[in-house]
């Protein structure tokens, strides 16, 4: 008690100071974190699911992570951009594989359209590597349904609709540089990150529909 934490006393008590880069070690300990929380849960991949051309063929209702679960722990999945982004993913993906085969209504139709927008989002072939910024741009898009119309209209493949989606990321990335790397910075979506994103996404798929 009345002891003041400071450079010195940390290096007598044999404890690292954080230093300048606090931050950045609070980060690198998080991510240290989830991946140890993985080890609790399970990835499965699947053989229909591959067969459809899904890369990675993750079986995102069967697969089971412990990220962020319980009051003592303190990992969060990645980042809040990405809560922001993919908190509807896994439900949408559940809710589609549970549609009985002959169902054609509408709802149907537009819960199996939904689903292919996320795996073509998804879509990312072995060794391919994309940018933070690719990945939420790409994952905002679906979440706010800014592609269901597209998809709904023009019916792609998931090769088709997953270069489309790409193709219309980097066109946000090149149109909204600021934005970009506001996010990439913060990881947080904040409302003008929002609207700028949902409006370059919009004219983009306007102007290919």
């Amino acid at each position: 008690r009345g002891i003041t934490i400071t450079d010195e006393v940390l290096g007598k008590l044999g404890i690292p100071s954080p230093g300048k880069n606090a931050k950045e070690v609070k980060l690198k300990l998080q991510h240290i974190d989830e991946l140890i929380s993985l080890s609790d849960g399970q990835i499965i991949l699947n053989d229909k699911i591959h067969e459809k051309g899904n890369r990675p063929a993750v079986d995102s209702t069967a697969s089971v992570t412990r990220i962020g679960i319980g009051a003592d722990n303190l990992a969060t999945p990645s980042s809040l951009a990405m809560r922001q982004v993919a908190a509807r993913l896994r439900f949408d993906l559940a809710q589609a594989t549970d549609i009985p085969p002959d169902d054609i209504s509408f709802q149907a139709k537009k819960q199996r359209n939904r689903a292919l927008v996320w795996q073509s989002v998804l879509q990312q072939p072995w060794g391919e590597q994309r940018e933070y910024s690719e990945q939420i741009i790409g994952l905002f898009g679906a979440s706010e349904g800014v592609f269901d119309g597209y998809f709904m209209d023009m019916k792609p493949s998931l090769s088709q609709g997953s270069e489309f989606i790409k193709a219309a990321t980097q066109c946000v990335r090149s149109s909204c540089q600021a934005e970009v790397s506001e996010l990439e910075e913060h990881m947080e979506i904040s409302k003008k990150i929002r609207d700028a994103f949902r409006s370059a996404l919009a004219a983009y798929v306007a102007e290919h529909t």
